[in-house]
């Protein structure tokens, strides 16, 4: 009976103690942007069976070319973590040009802020069992993954995976994996919504991985923001020519 009522504390205590994601929503069909494009957009990711809300937020998007983009952005859950985090998205898609084609992608990025818990019984509300509310819980961390893609005209098909990992202040360093696939449908040709769903797992000590359902909408908006090129010196002298 000791040994049964010890290993349900530990359940408990390894579901309930967490440090915070630092990019919970996934991204959507790899290759959306152009060279010269600003995409503005944000998500929300929910586990299955979660009884509070998700945890997503918004996030500013500039590509550099038509494979580089830079991004920046903020991760939420309510009363339990904000951080803000920068990253980068490496896209492969020779043939984008066309209505049919195919694409990959590749993120890294890290992130800092606060958030996180420590399991101890009562209410949830209440500081931690060191005192600690989750704002006090200083964290940084890191993510990497990466996707596929096909896009059909106006709508397309993609499966994604990332890992990330989080140290806050007072908790074990906490992993976080997922595997998904998705659609998107993209409207008036600026604007794409996409959803999705797969595995998500959490590891605080390895190899004790906790798994569960997961899924997540997002909603983005592109925009033309750079000018177009002035032809250089020596093309404009070819041109008088």
């Amino acid at each position: 009976m000791r040994r049964i009522r010890r290993l349900a504390s530990l359940l408990a205590l390894s579901a309930c103690t967490f440090g915070p994601a630092v990019r919970s929503p996934g991204y959507g069909t790899p290759g959306r942007l152009r060279e010269g494009q600003l995409e503005v957009g944000g998500g929300v990711a929910v586990p299955g069976g979660a009884g509070g809300p998700g945890a997503g937020g918004p996030y500013l998007a500039y590509a550099v070319r038509d494979w580089a983009n830079v991004e920046v952005g903020a991760d939420f859950l309510y009363r339990t973590w904000a951080l803000g985090y920068l990253g980068g998205r490496f896209t492969y898609a020779p043939k984008r040009d066309r209505k049919f084609h195919g694409a990959l992608d590749g993120e890294l990025g890290v992130g800092v802020g606060a958030g996180g818990s420590l399991w101890c019984p009562g209410d949830p509300g209440r500081a931690d069992c060191d005192g600690r509310r989750w704002y006090d819980r200083f964290a940084v961390g890191a993510y990497t993954g990466g996707g596929a893609g096909y896009h059909l005209s106006f709508f397309s098909v993609f499966a994604r995976g990332r890992v990330q990992t989080t140290v806050a202040d007072g908790l074990p360093p906490t992993t976080y994996g997922v595997v998904q696939g998705g659609i998107q449908f993209r409207i008036a040709r600026h604007v794409d919504l996409h959803g999705s769903g797969g595995i998500f797992g959490t590891s605080m000590t390895a190899p004790k991985i906790l798994l569960q359902p997961y899924w997540d909408v997002g909603l983005s908006v592109r925009f033309d923001v750079r000018s177009k090129r002035r032809p250089s010196a020596r093309a404009e002298h070819r041109l008088s020519l």
